[in-house]
């Protein structure tokens, strides 16, 4: 079988009784460790799709802005089997190395395979890849800084910062349990969705330059109908 049979889930057992439901313990370490761990649940709001909510393993919701509403692993997952959450989620942080790359609409949740393109990305990266919780999308972790310009087009997402994204331990098969550096990839994918970043000079006037010498340009000052006054400064 080739490494990247990436339609087939790794084996998983999910029980049924919430009073000891549990995500399947194939979290990095690298996540594992850090204090920025929510959980959350779906909630309705009006005229749109059920949305994900973050809250605090505290208590009370959790904001992406605002690490006092974050909590390690172990106290988010608590929460989540005491409170009758929905799952756990990983908060994205400018303080963190981390980029967490969606893939939505892109398994087919009866039989596990992937589009090809999103095939092509999983095994590009190389990196910790989960089944999202809906079983139609992809979460990829990669450390790496994320270029400007975009962070959504089409079924893919790319954040770094200010964002949480939900953790449901199904790992794909054949991708690593760690979460590898690629920020050349990263760069490389950034700019096939997005385009090249704007030039520095896009959002303003250019200088023109000209091709004139020092005594050419002293000489047209003279010149010019407040001469007399620029020699005089000149000089």
């Amino acid at each position: 079988m080739p490494r990247y049979a990436l339609y087939f889930l790794e084996e998983v057992e999910h029980v049924q009784n919430d009073s000891t439901k549990t995500v399947p313990p194939t979290v990095p370490d690298e996540l594992r460790e850090r204090q920025q761990w929510v959980c959350w649940r779906y909630e309705q709001r009006e005229g749109k799709p059920p949305t994900k909510v973050p809250y605090s393993a505290q208590g009370g919701p959790a904001s992406v802005a605002d690490a006092g509403t974050w909590a390690s692993h172990e106290a988010a997952m608590a929460a989540y089997q005491e409170r009758g959450h929905d799952g756990v989620g990983f908060v994205l942080s400018p303080d963190d190395p981390f980029t967490a790359i969606d893939l939505d609409d892109c398994r087919n949740p009866r039989t596990g395979e992937l589009e090809e393109w999103a095939r092509e990305i999983v095994s590009a990266f190389d990196s910790y890849a989960e089944i999202s919780p809906s079983g139609t999308g992809i979460h990829l972790f990669v450390r790496g800084e994320l270029p400007p310009g975009g962070n959504k087009r089409g079924p893919i997402e790319m954040y770094s910062a200010n964002r949480f994204f939900t953790f449901s331990g199904d790992h794909i098969a054949g991708t690593p349990l760690t979460v590898e550096e690629r920020g050349a990839k990263l760069a490389k994918l950034h700019r096939r969705v997005f385009g090249e970043p704007a030039s520095a000079d896009a959002n303003g006037p250019r200088d023109p330059g000209n091709s004139l010498s020092d005594t050419e340009i002293l000489a047209r000052a003279g010149q010019a109908s407040n001469g007399e006054a620029f020699q005089k400064l000149w000089t």
